[in-house]
């Protein structure tokens, strides 16, 4: 039983000395260090591919929220039109024509300025 043991640990002791590692220490670390760099350089490309997705999304997005900021709205013609109430002055945004009468006074904000206008009728 011990004369297999042995036998064995010694099969395993021969494998091991005429490994690679043992046979030519610095090739084996060699090729370690080439696959580490090969690792390292797809790990540095697909953290530029996933960053360059992230800012593709970041500008699809940005562009996006441009198109239904309220200033790009107004640079395509659109006004912004809210109804003045005479006692105190609040302004109150308008949706509706039916929400103001003839003689109310409006502001009217436009993409560059804005007036104040009385209505004269609504439709």
């Amino acid at each position: 039983m011990i004369n297999q043991k042995l036998s064995a640990a010694q099969s395993d002791l021969k494998h091991i000395v005429s490994s690679g590692f043992f046979k030519n220490p610095f090739e084996y670390l060699n090729r370690r260090a080439q696959d580490l760099d090969y690792l390292t350089e797809k790990l540095s490309a697909a953290a530029r591919n996933i960053e360059t997705a992230v800012e593709n999304r970041f500008k699809m997005v940005v562009s996006r929220l441009h198109l239904v900021s309220p200033l790009a709205v107004l640079s395509r013609g659109y006004s912004v039109c809210w109804k003045i109430h005479p006692p105190d002055g609040k302004k109150i945004l308008l949706k509706n024509s039916k929400d103001v009468k003839s003689d109310d006074e409006v502001e009217v904000r436009l993409n560059e300025g804005g007036f104040i206008s009385k209505v004269s009728r609504t439709y």
